[in-house]
This record gives structure tokens, C-alpha cells and sequence, in this order.
């Protein structure tokens, strides 16, 4: 039976607060599918420029780190890890990008070429909702970290071994994500829709090219799991991860995107994601000694499947139409956080009441955790 809950989970139930020892990771869970929304957010991103530089610094590293503190193989093979998280995240994802397809082809905005290319490829460019590409790339970590950790033991038994595999992720990562477009640069990157070699100019299947960048993080989190589950800020270490992500980001304003292929520096970049998520560990600790804050915040952590997957093309109509009949930046820009949100767990609640939808959208339980809860009852 699995024993771990993981960041993106498929059927959660109604969340209550979870034990004081894994409360800071329910809220760092929540908080970290919050601050995704609150990225694509491009009124948050204008009005309030170096907050939004800020959280962009560590949003992305920060999930994938939460993935890695919360990933277990337990007793899984690699088959089952990939079928598992295939049927949790792919699975619904193209449940998604089919019904789209399928509506722009019927309404002539559409081609079947286009839909096969988003199913294959499975990255941000070849998306209607180029958001989704999280989905498979992070189908990709799980594949990708299981397989190094069930066949390759012996390359991360030791703790040099384990740093020089980090820093080699880290250098590798970085070359191989800059050998491609990004599309501030190729406007082909910005939307591909048809088979051709141009696909290759902006990235890799699932966005592989992403890979080395991302398993860096969630190997990271995954290293120090136990360690996070332990963890106690001092006020001091505190200060002085934010005084330094503030102090890097003011002196180096680069950007990190990594849909867009932008990770801009070897050692900054990385520096100002852990900067910031030492900061978000310490914040998500005082935040979890609250029930009621743990409660909220833990319960977008929990759907955050449906969040990932339905608030971009409501969030861009919102930006995209409320200005017309709302004068006021502010309200459309918290009408743009907080209606795709609610919007997206009133899509889970409809796809958990149907039998059809909850079997497309969520993941089906092994036969044999159905018997062992079962056999508690008896």
C-alpha cells in the first residue's frame, strides 16, 4: 500500500489538518500550488513588479523541492511508480487536452495534427493552456528519480556521491536548457501546432530538456526529507534567507521561467531559489502551528490537481474582459486570483460526484488497498 501523500494527489478527501509534524508541508503544499496562480497573475506581476521577481525567484524550484520532500518509493517498482502517477496526473491531463481539442476542431479553430502534437509532445508551446505543461514533466521527475533510485543506488549511497551528482545536475541542467529557444527570443516558441524539426528549437518531449534543473531540486527536497519534516527556524537563519533573497534579487533581476527556458545564471539562479525556499519553509512552519490557517491553506494543497489544471483559461478571460466593465486594476487583479481558484475546486466537486468524471479525472485505486480497507472493517 502507498503511504505517501504526494504533491499533486488525485482523490483527496474533505482535508483535515494533519499532525503537527507534517502540518508545515500541508501548508507549503497549498501555499506552493497559490503561488503558481498568483504568477500568471500579470496584474499582480505590474503593479507590484519586485514582489512578483521575487516569488517568480523560487515559486518553481520551491514545488518541485515539496514534491521531492513528500516522494517515497516504498515498496514500488519503477513500473508502478510510472503507472501510478501516469494514471494521477497524465491521465487527467489529456482528458483535458482532448475535450479542448476536440472543441476547436469543431469549431474550426482546431486540427486532429494539433491534438496528436499535444498529446505526444506534451509541452508548454504545443498546449492551448501552456500551464499544463507541469503535468507530464513532473510524470517525467517521478520516472526519472525512481528509476535513479531502484537502479542506480550505488550512485547516491554516500553523501559525496550524493553532492557531486547534485552539482552535476546543476551544471548539466543549465547547458542543456540554454541549448533551446526560448520564446522571447523564437515567437515559433510561443505556439507550435503542426509536426515539424522547428519543435526541436524550443524544447524536448514532456520537456525533458527541463529535466537535469528540476530532478536538482526535487532530489534535494527528497535528500533532506527527513530533515524538513524536523525542521524548526531560528529567527536568525530566517533573517538572513530573506535579507539574501531580497539582496540577489535586487542586484540581479533575472528571471526564472522555466516554460519559457529561462534560468538565467549558474549560481544566482540557484542561490535565490534557495534563499527563498529556506524562507517559505520557515514561514510555512509558523503558518502550520495554526489549525485553521493549516486547514485552508492545506486544502488547496490537496485539490491543487484541479487548480493546475482548469485556472489559466479562466484567469486570462478574467484579465482578458473584466477591465471592460471594471475600472479598477486591484479588483480585476483579486477577481483573477480568486475565481479561477474557486472556480477549479468547483470543477473537483463535480467531477468527484460523477462516476463517469471521477473515474476519467481521478486515479483508480489498487484492488488490493480497496481490500486491505475493507478487511478493517469486517
Amino acid at each position: 500500500m502507498m503511504t505517501v501523500q504526494l504533491t499533486l494527489p488525485g482523490v483527496p478527501p474533505p482535508y483535515e489538518s494533519g499532525t503537527p509534524k507534517v502540518a508545515m508541508i500541508d501548508v507549503a503544499k497549498g501555499f506552493g500550488i497559490l503561488l503558481i496562480v498568483l504568477g500568471h497573475n500579470t496584474i499582480f506581476s505590474s503593479t507590484f513588479s519586485f514582489v512578483s521577481e521575487v516569488l517568480a525567484a523560487f515559486r518553481i524550484p520551491f514545488f518541485f523541492f515539496m514534491s521531492g520532500v513528500t516522494f517515497s518509493i516504498a515498496r514500488r517498482t519503477l513500473g508502478q511508480v510510472a503507472v501510478q502517477r501516469a494514471d494521477a496526473w497524465l491521465k487527467p491531463c489529456a482528458v483535458v487536452l482532448i475535450v479542448i481539442g476536440v472543441l476547436k476542431i469543431a469549431l474550426g479553430v482546431g486540427t486532429p495534427e494539433g491534438l496528436l502534437l499535444s498529446l505526444t509532445f506534451a509541452t508548454g508551446f504545443t498546449f492551448a493552456w501552456p500551464p499544463l505543461w507541469f503535468l507530464p514533466h513532473l510524470w517525467l521527475v517521478y520516472v526519472f528519480t525512481a528509476a535513479l533510485l531502484i537502479k542506480c543506488p550505488r550512485l547516491i549511497n554516500t553523501l559525496r556521491k550524493r553532492i557531486f551528482l547534485l552539482i552535476c545536475f546543476g551544471l548539466g541542467g543549465y547547458y542543456l536548457l540554454h541549448m533551446f529557444s526560448s520564446p522571447l527570443d523564437n515567437p515559433s516558441c510561443t505556439k507550435q501546432l503542426i509536426f515539424t524539426m522547428r519543435l526541436f528549437e524550443c524544447g524536448l518531449p514532456y520537456s525533458a530538456d527541463l529535466l537535469l534543473v528540476t530532478a536538482l531540486y526535487f532530489l534535494i527536497g527528497h535528500f533532506l526529507s527527513d530533515a524538513i519534516k524536523r525542521f524548526k527556524p531560528r529567527r536568525l537563519e530566517m533573517l538572513f534567507a530573506v535579507v539574501g533573497l531580497l539582496v540577489l534579487c535586487e542586484q540581479f533581476p533575472l528571471s526564472l521561467d522555466l516554460n519559457a527556458r529561462e534560468y538565467q545564471d549558474l549560481l544566482i539562479s540557484p542561490f535565490q531559489a534557495f534563499f527563498g525556499i529556506f524562507a517559505m519553509l520557515g514561514f510555512c512552519y509558523y503558518c502550520g502551528k495554526s489549525r485553521y490557517i493549516t486547514t485552508v491553506i492545506g486544502y488547496f494543497g490537496r485539490t491543487s490537481l484541479f487548480i493546475l489544471l482548469f485556472h489559466a483559461p479562466i484567469l486570462y478571460w478574467i484579465l482578458r474582459n473584466l477591465p471592460r466593465w471594471i475600472d479598477s486594476p486591484l479588483v480585476v487583479g483579486m477577481a483573477a486570483f480568486v475565481i479561477p481558484i474557486t472556480l477549479s475546486l468547483a470543477a473537483y466537486y463535480i467531477c468527484r460526484s460523477s462516476v463517469v468524471l471521477s473515474t476519467l479525472m481521478f486515479p483508480i485505486k489498487p484492488k488490493r488497498v480497496e481490500r486491505r480497507a475493507s478487511a478493517l472493517y469486517r
